[in-house]
């Protein structure tokens, strides 16, 4: 007889082998490492070599970024060679794939849970010591267990509690020593913990008020990421022109369709990320067709928005001069840039957490309920509106001042 606590672990691979037939699962739903079983001892080793890889992890990525790899193409380099390993053992044990709703959740599981932490951890190794970021990624641990008490009520043994205290103040004690660590790189290294926990439970099985509450923390965790993307690579976009950029003030197509041009496509992108992975985090957790509209909503309205800010400001404080795109986001436009960006996000945020909260623990209700939200879909609009214009028209205004 398994506990409740043995079936949130495995309730993962219970329902991919539900679903897909088996899939690196035996026929009870206990986890195969690849089919294979045997020495109980291979495993440990197994473990070990995990954990060295992942220890290591950091170091090599900042050796990678020393050598001139940026983070898109290391995530790619990554995962392409993951990819490629996982598909020969897969045709080499003859291993079954995933099909209809397996399959749908192992993508979910994967585009939003490990796609989501792996962006984080890399980007938090940016602004942050190797081992700052290491060891805040691998609080997750505690950060689960205490999630386990919180929501499913299982119990702690001292032992457990002493391990989690320990863990816990050992963490605050080191941020606390690192001189090197800036606020991004603490924040971009919560964030990868974040993801790196909603892989480890099987929260449409949780309360509905616990599961409001992780549904506007996805929304959160994913507009995060969008608001560092837009950040990263569509405010430069302008500076990188660099000398060429005469070329495109003397185009008969003027500035101002150039910078819209480059605001469309750059929204499109993110528009398309976003609203997708909130589609799926919403189906993954049950949230409901209104609490998944509104996620989806949200997650459309910010990509735009980011997407026009990032380009209107990027416009604004262009820097011809500068070849390399790091330095021009770590300017005073460039942090700008993402402190407003971080600043409308929540913005539009927070009102619907706030009500969706009042209205699972029945604070608000009925008719009260639904003009609440009226009111925050019309705040959302009017802010987005703003958000999208003034940056949009100061900066075309800016390019077009400019002599070429």
């Amino acid at each position: 007889m398994k506990t409740r606590r043995e079936g949130m672990v495995l309730a993962p691979t219970r329902l991919l082998h539900k679903e897909a037939g088996g899939f690196g699962v035996d026929r009870t739903g206990e986890a195969v490492a690849l089919g294979l079983r045997g020495d109980p001892r291979v495993g440990t080793l197994y473990i070990l070599a995990s954990a060295l890889c992942f220890g290591s992890m950091a170091i090599f990525a900042r050796m990678a970024y020393a050598s001139g790899v940026d983070i898109p193409s290391l995530l790619l380099l990554r995962f392409a060679i993951a990819s490629a390993l996982m598909w020969g053992t897969l045709v080499a044990k003859r291993m079954k794939l995933p099909r209809g709703r397996g399959m749908v959740m192992l993508v979910a599981m994967g585009a939003v849970g490990y796609a989501g932490q792996a962006f984080s951890y890399f980007t938090a190794l940016t602004y942050a010591s190797a081992g700052l970021v290491a060891l805040l990624l691998y609080t997750y641990p505690a950060i689960v267990a205490l999630l386990s008490r919180l929501v499913f009520k299982h119990p702690f043994t001292w032992m457990q509690i002493t391990a989690v205290g320990v863990a816990l103040a050992g963490t605050v004690f080191i941020i606390g020593k690192a001189g090197d660590g800036k606020p991004l790189g603490i924040f971009f290294g919560l964030l990868a913990i974040y993801f790196s926990s909603f892989r480890s439970f099987h929260y449409n099985e949780m309360p509905p008020l616990w599961r409001n509450l992780i549904v506007f923390l996805n929304i959160f965790s994913v507009s995060s990421v969008i608001c560092s993307l837009a950040a990263r690579f569509v405010f430069p976009q302008v500076s990188l022109e660099g000398h060429s950029f005469w070329i495109l003030g003397l185009a008969p197509t003027g500035m101002r369709r150039i910078l819209l041009t480059k605001f469309l496509l750059s929204a499109t992108a993110l528009m398309t990320i976003s609203v997708g992975l909130m589609g799926l985090a919403a189906w993954m957790l049950n949230a409901g067709a209104g609490l998944t509209a509104i996620s989806m909503g949200l997650a459309l309205a910010i990509s735009v928005s980011v997407s026009a800010l990032s380009t209107g400001l990027g416009a604004l404080f262009v820097d011809l001069k500068q070849a390399n795109p790091v330095a021009i986001i770590s300017g005073f436009g460039g942090t700008m840039n993402l402190v407003l960006s971080l600043g409308y996000m929540l913005g539009v945020i927070l009102p619907f957490g706030l009500i969706w909260h009042e209205g699972v623990v029945g604070t608000i209700t009925g008719a009260v309920f639904v003009r609440a939200n009226l009111a925050a879909t019309a705040w959302v609009v009017i802010l987005s509106a703003v958000t999208i214009v003034a940056p949009l028209w100061l900066g075309i205004r800016s390019l077009a001042n400019r002599e070429y």
